[in-house]
Parts: C-alpha cells; sequence; structure tokens
C-alpha cells in the first residue's frame, strides 16, 4: 500500500480509507481526500489524480483514460443533439418488444407482436436518447 494520499500527497495513517478504482488501477486517499473523490468514476478519479495528485501509477492512469478516448471516438455517432447541441454516441443496437399492456391476455399479445431493432444515440450532455432504424442506409 502507498504511504502518501493520492490526490493531497500527505502521508496516510494506518486507519486510512481503503484504496478505490482509479481507472485499471487502485489509488490510497486520506480521508479527507476519500470524501472528496469517493463520488466520482474511476475515470474521473484518474483524470483529478493525474492533474491535481500524486499517483502511484501514472503511466497505467494515462493509458486508461487513452482507452476510453479511443472507445469514445469510435462511438461518435457525428451528429448533434436536438435538444441541448451536445455531441451524440452510439449506445448500440437493441430490441424492443411491441405491443401493448392490456387487463386481459397481455403477455400473449406481446408475444403475438414481436419485436424491432433500433439503433440508439444518446447525448453525453443531457442524456436524450434517439433511436433509428438500422436497416435504412445512413442512418444514424
Amino acid at each position: 500500500m502507498p504511504d502518501v494520499c493520492a490526490l493531497c500527497g500527505k502521508k496516510l495513517s494506518p486507519f486510512a480509507p481503503d484504496p478505490l478504482p482509479c481507472g485499471d488501477q487502485s489509488e490510497s486517499f486520506c480521508s479527507r481526500c476519500y470524501d472528496r473523490v469517493f463520488d466520482l468514476s474511476p475515470l474521473g478519479r484518474a483524470r483529478l489524480v493525474l492533474s491535481e495528485g500524486h499517483p502511484s501509477h501514472p503511466d497505467a492512469l494515462r493509458q486508461a483514460l487513452e482507452k476510453q478516448q479511443a472507445r469514445q471516438a469510435a462511438c461518435r455517432a457525428g451528429k448533434t443533439c436536438l435538444r441541448c447541441g451536445g455531441e451524440m454516441f452510439r449506445r448500440g443496437e437493441y430490441r424492443l418488444k411491441l405491443g401493448e399492456e392490456t387487463l386481459f391476455f397481455s403477455s400473449l399479445n406481446r408475444l403475438a407482436s414481436g419485436s424491432m431493432s433500433v439503433e440508439v444515440l444518446c447525448c453525453q450532455q443531457c442524456g436524450k436518447l434517439e433511436f433509428y432504424d438500422p436497416e435504412i442506409p445512413g442512418h444514424p
């Protein structure tokens, strides 16, 4: 276990909180910094530790962030969100069940109605989802 906090560099006590995931590694934090970074995602912690802190594995954190950037680049849809203007990213192709809920025979109705495939795009800023028919050329 490292002997300094990954964020502030303060010497850790034997009673320091358990390490938290940062990118693909774990980093140790003093109790004050632990409260600051606990609600962040592992990649958010990695970004913060690299920019302000004292990481014990800086190269591993950089590699985790580079992998995330490559994944995001591959998922870019080249569209902007109609709500906020943010960049849209591909979430994948999903099958949506068709049919309606009724008081009687709702399960049978849903089974008989089938499903349809949709390509889902998501705005990273506001969370808006857009659905596209993957069988139409040029979409999304």
